[in-house]
């Protein structure tokens, strides 16, 4: 199942829904905020924000995207640059 929502810009992102986790599509260029550890090792993402928004985070309730995804929160935030797809992990609370 695919949602859209469309950012202050007026592009939309879509989140495609498969089993417990979302591909995040859309946008143009995206920041990526994460953690290193003390020898500067990544560690893993705690948000994404597409230019325009929406302000993507661990913990993030998938309501703020769509309604009916209430109670789905956002569990990881993966990267796979070699396919070119940004996974949201969620969980049900």
């Amino acid at each position: 199942m695919e949602y859209k929502f469309i950012n202050r810009y007026g592009n939309e992102i879509l989140f495609i829904k498969e089993g417990d986790t979302f591909e995040m599509k859309g946008g143009d260029h995206y920041r990526y905020l994460y953690n290193v550890d003390d020898e500067g090792n990544f560690l893993n993402y705690n948000a994404i924000d597409p230019s325009g928004g929406p302000f993507i985070s661990v913990g993030l309730d998938m309501e703020y995207i769509d309604n009916d995804l209430k109670g789905l929160v956002i569990e990881s935030i993966e990267r796979n640059d070699e396919e070119g797809k940004i996974i949201l992990k969620t969980k049900l609370i």
